[in-house]
């Protein structure tokens, strides 16, 4: 079983957060992949082996299915996948895997958008079907796949506070590395292969304690 802690309350400062704010959440914090993530409820965690349209791999999920709603976070490595780290390679890699995951639910991935995450290029898409909407936010790192998927039903559509959590969940999910003394985080990831220089010096550091 890989390292990782779910905390109930963390205490954060940084670029994002003026003065120390609670955030009364459960979040899934992992030193060893170098992320935090939101999730409404306490997910169950599972690993092994994938095979998947684009290759054979080792697959770590953080899965919470509630009666209407599904929210999952999978952080896949794929040693022997080869993409090109260019805009428009990522974004045909992107495409496939968000069509995958619609096709998945009988939905297509109609409405897309790429972005930019701390030098990194990930990718935000969705679509729906009869009953559901589906809902992913992808970022590839140096053959690690990170991947946020939601499955809610459609009725689910004003629901605000279903509307809020599944904001939370995809938006809130942020990539974190240790600072040089060890004791502290700071957001962002540490150097990867496709950054031309070393990320800048953390000036935003936080700690992490439960409460």
């Amino acid at each position: 079983m890989k390292k990782f802690i779910i905390l109930a309350t963390l205490i954060l400062s940084s670029v994002y957060f003026v003065n120390a704010q609670e955030v009364k959440h459960k979040t899934v914090f992992s030193d060893e992949y170098n992320f935090m993530a939101y999730f409404p409820e306490i997910p169950t965690f599972t690993e092994g082996d994938v095979n998947t349209i684009y290759g054979k791999g080792y697959s770590r999920n953080w899965k919470l299915e509630l009666p209407d709603i599904v929210y999952e976070l999978s952080v896949s490595d794929f040693p022997n996948l080869s993409i090109e780290t260019d805009r428009r390679s990522l974004n045909t890699f992107y495409k496939t895997i968000c069509n995958d995951f619609a096709s998945q639910n009988n939905a297509d991935c109609g409405t897309y958008n790429s972005v930019a995450f701390f030098g990194e290029k990930g990718f935000e898409g969705g679509g729906r079907s009869k009953e559901f909407f589906v809902n992913t936010h992808v970022y590839l790192i140096n053959n690690r796949l990170y991947q946020l998927k939601v499955i809610s039903l459609v009725s689910l559509n004003k629901d605000s506070k279903t509307i809020n959590d599944i904001s939370n969940f995809l938006n809130d999910f942020i990539f974190i590395y240790k600072s040089k003394d060890e004791k502290k985080y700071c957001y962002g990831l540490p150097q990867t292969n496709s950054q031309s220089s070393k990320p800048k010096e953390c000036t935003s550091a936080f700690t992490l304690r439960e409460n």
